[in-house]
């Protein structure tokens, strides 16, 4: 595996759960990392922690669910540094009820794939000045999942765990076509599941905590079943997605390189989700 000393990564919804363990983890073996999130309070926090232990870290302040906020992060990314080695897209989570985003965009699709989207086209230049890689964080949850993508930014009906799910199969296929796009630019693109570790945050504002079958639902069952990991193991799986020998275009599912599900085989749909993405960010 590739050592992440001297890397600069950024890493977004950084402020608690696997996010944050996963930027200290990355500190802590020598890389310099940008903590992003929603709260200034528990951002700070996490900077100093991340100056604590490893004697630097950034924190910097976005809002998701705003298209132009999250270009004001990337410019400001940029401000701090032309170059980036590794940008994780961890910021993620579920709706409750049906929430638009300030775009006018579904929340879910928005917070997890499109703003995904938008800040690794703003940073792509910085990438590709160091062979830099996009780590897009999913699901393994996706059984017999499929989308419409004339469906994602309005949707007619509102499952939490649909909508999640499609989200997710949506940021596989990004990731799919991030891989071949940028190949000639010396950027790799992987998604990876990390598996579930009850007690994380999920999500913001009317975003559930976490889906109520998983509530009820104890750490060791889940290990049983294969689904679950501790903090540790899914930090490894980071880092493993973020700097490990592996192809642009990877999918890693519970710790394991993965098939690409079906639908996300299907280039016709990869291609009108991409060009659906570069016509809400205007890209």
């Amino acid at each position: 595996m590739t050592e992440l000393k001297g890397k600069r990564v950024v890493i977004t919804g950084a402020t608690s759960g696997i996010g944050a363990a996963a930027a200290l983890a990355f500190a802590q073996q020598g890389a310099h990392v940008v903590a992003v999130g929603r709260d200034p309070v528990r951002g700070e926090a996490v900077a100093q922690e991340l100056t604590r232990r490893a004697g630097t870290g950034e924190f910097l302040a976005a809002n998701f669910l705003s298209l132009s906020d999250v270009a004001r992060l990337a410019d400001e990314v940029l401000a701090r540094s032309p170059t980036l080695d590794v940008l994780v897209n961890n910021a993620g989570g579920m709706f409750s009820t049906k929430t638009m985003s300030v775009d006018h965009i579904e929340a879910t699709f928005a917070l997890n794939t499109v703003a995904a989207f938008l800040l690794a086209h703003r940073l792509q230049g910085a990438l590709m000045a160091r062979n830099g890689r996009v780590v897009n964080i999913v699901t393994g949850f996706l059984g017999r999942t499929r989308l419409n993508v004339d469906d994602l930014v309005n949707p007619p009906t509102h499952s939490p765990l649909g909508r999640y799910a499609r989200a997710k199969l949506a940021s596989i296929m990004m990731t799919v076509e991030q891989a071949e796009r940028w190949q000639p630019a010396g950027i790799r693109a992987v998604a990876v599941q990390p598996g579930i570790v009850l007690g994380t945050r999920f999500g913001g504002g009317k975003a559930s905590a976490e889906p109520s079958l998983l509530r009820s639902v104890s750490a060791t069952m889940l290990r049983l079943l294969g689904i679950g990991a501790s903090m540790e193991q899914a930090v490894e799986r980071y880092q493993l997605a973020a700097c490990g020998d592996l192809a642009s275009g990877t999918y890693l599912a519970w710790g394991k390189v993965a098939k690409i599900p079906q639908q996300a085989q299907d280039a016709a749909v990869r291609r009108a989700l991409w060009h659906l993405l570069e016509q809400l960010t205007h890209a």
